[in-house]
């Protein structure tokens, strides 16, 4: 399940594969593969009619296994401390 390993978190769909996908719309079509550079968090865009959404422009390095940013992983901290 999306989220569930990271509290406060959303982290984009592991599909069977293993690989970790991000949508890029409403469509639930997961078709944005994960960037392995990056935070793995799932980012809501806004200013569109409809939410749009994509993987974290954030550098990789902190949090759990280092794979959140440094704003992310404070999230998670903050959801964990609850």
């Amino acid at each position: 399940m999306r989220g569930d390993e990271y509290p406060g978190v959303m982290t984009g769909k592991v599909m069977p594969s293993g690989r970790r996908y991000y949508a890029g719309n409403l469509t639930g079509k997961y078709n944005h593969p994960e960037d392995g550079t990056r935070c793995i968090a799932e980012v809501q865009w806004r200013g569109y009619s409809f939410p749009r959404y994509s993987q974290c422009r954030g550098k990789r390095g902190k949090g759990p296994g280092g794979l959140f940013c440094a704003i992310h992983a404070k999230v998670i901290e903050r959801e964990k401390a609850r």
